[in-house]
């Protein structure tokens, strides 16, 4: 899931958590259960993870693989416009999160395939409706 906001001037901001082993900087990500589908899942992930909950898109916004337990797995990427930010969440203690604007979190991702999403979901996300 790529969570994002709206900074005071109108820019996008993406908020990424680092990895529980590595510290690398990702998303929010989750294995989907039999009884969940990837949407849910991703709500629940951006929840447990990250601590936040907001406007989930329809449809993904891409697609990447993920190595995780000797398996690959191919991770739907949602967006999601954040309108919630918990000061407490189940993961706080293994995670960090940090908002960065895109530049930097271009910057800070490694995975190639994790900067691709961010590219691509720039054109995606709508600019928000200014005061008339």
């Amino acid at each position: 899931m790529l969570a994002y906001r709206f900074d005071a001037k109108g820019g996008v901001e993406f908020l990424l958590i680092t990895s529980r082993k590595r510290g690398r900087w990702t998303i929010p990500k989750g294995v989907v259960g039999l009884k969940l589908n990837s949407r849910a899942t991703a709500r629940i992930e951006a929840q447990e993870e990250a601590g936040i909950s907001g406007r989930l898109s329809r449809e993904p916004v891409g697609t990447y693989t993920h190595r995780k337990w000797y398996a690959t797995c191919r991770v739907r990427v949602y967006l999601m416009q954040v309108t919630t930010q918990d000061a407490v969440w189940p993961e706080r203690s293994m995670r960090d999160r940090k908002w960065f604007r895109a530049q930097g979190a271009l910057e800070a991702l490694e995975r190639k395939s994790l900067r691709k999403l961010v590219k691509d979901a720039l054109p995606k996300i709508s600019r928000p409706v200014r005061g008339r």
